[in-house]
């Protein structure tokens, strides 16, 4: 019974997630959970498969084994890769972004406020390719904050950022503790997060040990 209730109180549950590319494994029998206005670390070096095992978490990448159940209704991500389109300006973005997850109620003046929100409203006019890679970083991140969603998903998010940035990053994390969002965080970085994280993994050799 105990079990039962512990499964419906789970944003996410990951069982025995194992992924290979071609010879080589990268994740060996990987499990986690996660409820409601928690957040888990995930550590480990370049290479020891995290941006993977977040991948799979978000659905965009297939396990080799192993299951994903998401009782979320809504998923932020943000990956190493911007994933902004390059004949868009910041701005039609944030806009398509929102349309394409439901949220095309979104208008242009929260739009501007969301990006003034990350200090990158001056690039709102400007082309993916006319801005810099620690703006772009800004941009991903506040497209993924943006839906409110009930389950956060940041690959290294503090890679590119510099003190402000990372200052408006963690912030933004507790708002989405508070309203009860689940967030998984991958990073080298430890330290900031540990202050308000749940559980922190560390992910080597392919395995996930707490």
């Amino acid at each position: 019974m105990k079990k039962i209730e512990r499964m419906t109180k789970d944003v996410i549950c990951a069982t025995d997630i194992s992924k290979k590319f071609k010879n080589r494994t990268v994740l060996k029998n990987c499990s986690l959970n996660l409820s409601k206005g928690e957040a888990l670390l995930l550590l480990g070096e370049n290479g020891s498969g995290k941006s993977t095992l977040l991948r799979i978490l978000t659905g965009l990448l297939k396990p080799g084994r192993g299951v994903v159940t998401r009782t979320a209704s809504s998923i932020g991500y943000c990956g190493h890769v911007s994933m902004l389109y390059e004949h868009l300006t910041v701005l039609e973005n944030i806009k398509l972004f929102c349309a394409l997850s439901g949220r095309a109620n979104v208008d242009e003046e929260q739009a501007r406020d969301a990006l003034n929100s990350w200090d990158i409203l001056e690039a709102a006019g400007r082309y993916p390719t006319e801005i810099s890679q620690g703006q772009k970083a800004r941009v991903s991140l506040c497209r993924a904050f943006l839906t409110t969603p009930d389950l956060l998903l940041l690959d290294e998010p503090d890679a590119s950022l510099d003190a402000c940035g990372t200052e408006t990053l963690l912030y933004s994390i507790q708002q989405a503790l508070g309203r009860q969002a689940a967030v998984v965080i991958a990073s080298h970085r430890g330290d900031l997060y540990r202050s308000f994280v749940k559980d922190t993994y560390k992910l080597s050799g392919g395995e996930l040990t707490t």
